[in-house]
C-alpha cells in the first residue's frame, strides 16, 4: 500500500510509506465512534486522510488518533474556555426550562384532578329527572 496521496483541501498533508498500516472504515468508524457512512462522507469530502483502493477505503489511523482529543479524569473532551461557555449557559437555560416545565406539569396534574372530582357531580345531574312543568305532571298519562 506504499504510494504517495495527496488528500484535498482542508485535510492534512500525508506521504504514505510501507511501515503505515492503513485501516478500513469500519474499524475507524469503530474507534472514532461514528457510524460507517459518516467516515467515508468525511474521507469523500477530504476531513479524513483516506485513500480508495480496488473500491476500498482505507483511512491513516495517525488521523484517527489526532481526531481522539485527550480527555479529562470525567472522560468529557477539552474545550475552549468560550465554547466551555457557551455549553454551560446552554445547559443553566435548559435546566431552567425544565423546572419550568415540570412546574407546568403539577399544574395540569391539579387542574385534571379537578376536574375528576367533578365528573361524579356531572353524571349525577344527568340522571336526576327533569323538572316537569305542573300541566304536564298532571296530563302526562292522559292522551
Amino acid at each position: 500500500m506504499g504510494s504517495n496521496w495527496v488528500p484535498r483541501s482542508g485535510a492534512k498533508q500525508l506521504v504514505a510509506t510501507e511501515q503505515q498500516a492503513w485501516i478500513t472504515l469500519v474499524e475507524a468508524a469503530q474507534r472514532l465512534g461514528l457510524t460507517k457512512e459518516a467516515v467515508r462522507r468525511r474521507a469523500q469530502l477530504g476531513q479524513l486522510p483516506a485513500k480508495k483502493e480496488n473500491g476500498t477505503w482505507y483511512v491513516d489511523p495517525s488521523a484517527i488518533e489526532e481526531e481522539n482529543h485527550p480527555k479529562d479524569q470525567e472522560g468529557a473532551k477539552f474545550l475552549d474556555p468560550t465554547a466551555l461557555q457557551v455549553y454551560q449557559d446552554l445547559n443553566q437555560m435548559l435546566r431552567t426550562e425544565l423546572v419550568f416545565l415540570h412546574q407546568q406539569l403539577e399544574r395540569k396534574d391539579q387542574i385534571i384532578a379537578g376536574l375528576i372530582q367533578r365528573v361524579p357531580q356531572l353524571k349525577l345531574a344527568e340522571e336526576q329527572p327533569t323538572f316537569l312543568p305542573w300541566w304536564r305532571r298532571i296530563f302526562q298519562g292522559r292522551h
